[in-house]
């Protein structure tokens, strides 16, 4: 491809910031139907990927790969296969849950199981089976695990008690780990009468454990959800308090309350989702903030997103002043960040370009971002996938073009992380081979009619030729490149829009124009 420098000219800095893929995670034995990533956990330089049907035959199956970065690179630790102690329908993987060196992973409901996992050096050995007491039928235990330090969480959402407790409310088991595991506490409020489903999602970080319940009989009179909150401290458990959901239109569906399902905790934030609040038409989902303020938890704020999202909230993780968030239709998450004390979005952006991605699961440590999807395209259809990201860069395509040649519309594309410091490339595709494109690049969109199709950049301050690849009549490409590791750290957060036409005989006024390109150039 034909490479030419692009030359920017400094304008006012962007309000909003990207996510941008830096490494795509693989392993030496992808399989269709795994489901890789369908739980993901990271701590530090480690992240650990569940895949339930990992190896499946005969009921048996599912397995843990465990990854850890070295100088900005991830490679595969370890494969953690299905415990010898599985049974029928182990579905081991299907949470997974980690901190320093220790690792727990949860299996179905009809095994009931979680196991833990230490590690010394490079290797992860099991350190056994954690053990259930006190309830007559653990159903679904260790459907959500957490870890913190040595102190260990395992939900059962439909835990049944002993007499006279038969109701099934559901219970969290707390652990912990030194040396020997020893059992500290079974969660279960002496409000919950109902089918409580408690445990239905667990967070845990610097002392603060965060536990949903999806249906939240607690209330006399409504399903309305509601989180319970604990602080482990001296070696005990001890209550600090309940959420429950402010709105005015909150979610439910045929299982129950949609508040608390999903909860997310950095020790001073608690954020719980309710994925089917009802918005504004086809808008459905939010996302609530609280924060420990004077002693209790205090709502601070309530995000959305933008209209047409279904399932806003479907995974979400949250650290200092930066939140993440899924929605369950589409390939897309969105990026809100607490500035001058409020949440505000900072952009939404595809996952995974091409094919499947349903984000199954999310994990935020500081501005390095982790993302799991137990969906992905052929040829192993569904064998999962996972992928690293970093807050604050990104490029977004939007806008559509016009065709030529063929009935070919070009492409235009980011490739590479646009970081200062970093290669990067504004490439296109798909246009007419051998023939002359022109890209330009300005400091705002717009949308104006141009040569019978939209130009979708304004403010246009810098334009560079480039002849494409291939013969005429065939589809040709190009790469404009562009110099970050040149670029003055002036350009930190700077906003791009990109264009380009190509000069086709086919087209309409005979010229072929590309979709459009959102830069947002990061550290």
């Amino acid at each position: 491809m034909s490479r030419i420098v692009v030359a920017f000219v400094l304008p006012v800095a962007p309000l909003f910031a990207q996510i941008c893929q830096t490494q795509a995670l693989t392993w030496p034995d992808p399989q269709a139907s795994a489901r890789v990533g369908g739980a993901i956990a990271r701590h530090a330089d480690t992240l650990a990927a569940g895949g339930t049907l990992v190896d499946y035959s005969n009921g048996l199956g599912g397995a843990v790969y465990v990854w850890r970065a070295a100088n900005g690179v991830w490679s595969l630790e370890q494969k953690i296969g299905t415990p010898n102690n599985g049974g029928f329908g182990t579905a081991f993987g299907r949470a997974v849950a980690l901190d320093g060196d220790r690792l727990v992973a949860g299996g179905n409901p009809g095994l009931n199981a979680a196991w833990l996992y230490r590690r010394a050096g490079t290797q992860w050995t099991s350190a056994g089976q954690l053990p259930v007491s006190g309830y007559s039928y653990a159903i679904n235990f260790g459907h959500a695990v957490a870890v913190d330090s040595d102190w260990i969480a395992v939900a059962a959402p439909q835990a049944v008690g002993a007499a006279p407790l038969t109701v099934r409310t559901g219970a969290v088991f707390v652990f912990r780990d030194q040396g020997a595991v020893s059992e500290i506490a079974q969660l279960r409020p002496a409000s919950l009468s109902g089918i409580d489903d408690l445990g239905i999602s667990l967070a845990m970080r610097s002392g603060v454990l965060a536990i949903g319940s999806a249906i939240g009989n607690s209330y006399a009179s409504a399903s309305l959800g509601e989180v319970f909150v604990y602080r482990t401290a001296a070696g005990q458990v001890l209550p600090d308090g309940s959420l429950r959901t402010p709105a005015t239109s909150p979610g439910a569906d045929s299982s129950g309350a949609t508040f608390g399902r999903v909860v997310a905790t950095d020790g001073i934030r608690i954020a719980v989702a309710d994925i089917a609040e009802v918005v504004a038409g086809f808008q459905t989902g939010a996302v609530h903030i609280w924060v420990h303020q004077g002693g209790s938890w205090v709502h601070e704020a309530r995000v959305v997103g933008r209209p047409n999202t279904c399932g806003f909230g479907s995974a979400i993780s949250i650290d200092a002043d930066e939140l993440i968030v899924g929605q369950s239709c589409g390939q897309r998450v969105s990026h809100f960040r607490r500035v001058n004390g409020t949440w505000v979005e900072q952009g939404i952006t595809l996952a995974i370009s091409g094919g499947a991605f349903a984000i199954s699961s999310i994990d935020l440590e500081g501005q390095e971002l982790a993302l799991g999807s137990n969906l992905s395209p052929g040829p192993l259809v569904d064998a999962g996938q996972v992928g690293v990201f970093r807050l604050g860069s990104g490029s977004l395509p939007y806008g559509t073009g016009i065709a030529g040649s063929g009935s070919l519309t070009p492409e235009l594309f980011g490739t590479g992380c646009p970081r200062i410091g970093q290669p990067y490339s504004v490439d296109l595709a798909r246009g007419l081979g051998g023939g002359l494109a022109l890209l330009g690049i300005g400091f705002q969109p717009t949308q104006a009619t141009l040569l019978g199709g939209t130009l979708w950049v304004g403010s246009i301050g810098s334009t560079t030729a480039l002849l494409l690849s291939g013969m005429p009549g065939q589809p040709g490409a190009g790469t404009f490149q562009v110099p970050l590791s040149a670029s003055s750290p002036s350009f930190l957060g700077l906003r791009l829009y990109c264009q380009a036409g190509v000069f086709d005989p086919a087209a309409v006024q005979g010229v072929a124009l590309t979709n459009a390109l959102e830069v947002v150039i990061g550290s």
